[in-house]
Order: C-alpha cells, then sequence, then structure tokens
C-alpha cells in the first residue's frame, strides 16, 4: 500500500522534473542560448581552454585555473543532461503513478 500524500508528494516531485525539462529544451530550441551556450561556451571556448593548456606547465596556476574552468564547463553540460534525464524519467514514473489501482493506496 502507498498512501495518499506518497502519491501526491510523487506526483510534484515528477511535474516539477518535467517542467525543468520542458523549460530547458524550450531554451535549447532559442538561437541566442544555442550560439552563447552551447556553440560558444560549450565548443569554441572549450578547444580555446584545451589549446592554452599547451601553453603552461603542469603546475602553474594557469594551468590548474584552465583545468578548474573545464571542470565548470563539464558540471554544466553534465547538469543539463541530467534535467533532460530526469525529466523523461519522470514522465515514465508520473505515468506509473497513475496507474496505481485505487485497492493500493491508503486514504488515511
Amino acid at each position: 500500500m502507498i498512501s495518499q500524500s506518497d502519491i501526491v508528494k510523487q506526483r510534484e516531485e515528477n511535474l516539477l522534473q518535467i517542467n525543468l525539462a520542458s523549460a530547458l529544451k524550450r531554451l535549447y530550441s532559442n538561437p541566442d542560448f544555442v550560439t552563447v551556450f552551447k556553440k560558444y561556451y560549450g565548443e569554441c571556448y572549450v578547444l580555446e581552454l584545451v589549446s592554452n593548456l599547451a601553453l603552461y606547465d603542469d603546475e602553474s596556476v594557469e594551468y590548474k585555473e584552465t583545468i578548474k574552468e573545464l571542470n565548470v564547463i563539464s558540471s554544466f553540460k553534465k547538469f543539463l543532461d541530467t534535467i533532460l534525464t530526469n525529466g523523461a524519467m519522470a514522465e515514465n514514473d508520473l505515468k506509473e503513478l497513475t496507474a496505481i489501482p485505487e485497492s493500493e493506496i491508503n486514504y488515511e
């Protein structure tokens, strides 16, 4: 048995994840977002940072700062991917929640 309050909480969380994924998909269709973040920040800027690594000694401050910057970009991309993944999983979870038989729900 699952409580009605648990179903409500899970439904709200699923809707949040679905809404976040939908918002991100709209951003991906925005040409300004694509130009600034996907093409420049996620591609050109990354290539620039990687090529700069060859100019620095492995122990230099510049090298370490560049590595940090690359990690930040990687984390941002991972964050965006996670939003899309969570949204897709939430859609499936929401379908499963709506398929729970009344006999399995505790309304107390």
